[in-house]
């Protein structure tokens, strides 16, 4: 059975989710007081190495290239998992 979770931020207590239910490649992932819906939980992917959304099975990822620090305006989204790891392999 699969175990699913939040993502709550230590600093502010709020957790990450799906921005607006969408279930499209590229969705936004932005805190937000805990509600405990479908869009804010995830679960992990042993086979990939990934993070995945409930409420689609996409991919947490941040927008653009890998980067050895995250600067203060980086966008999280939600990618299909194969374009995920074809970045990793790339950079």
């Amino acid at each position: 059975m699969q175990q699913y979770y939040l993502i709550v931020s230590r600093l502010h207590g709020m957790a990450l989710e799906v921005q607006g239910n969408n279930r499209n490649p590229g969705a936004q992932v932005v805190p937000f007081h805990k509600t405990g819906n479908e869009n804010q939980l995830w679960y992990d992917d042993h086979a990939t190495g990934t993070i995945r959304s409930k409420l689609n099975g996409f991919c947490l990822d941040i927008e653009g290239h890998l980067h050895t620090f995250c600067p203060a305006d980086t966008v999280l989204l939600l990618l299909l998992c194969a374009s995920v790891l074809i970045n990793r392999l790339i950079n």
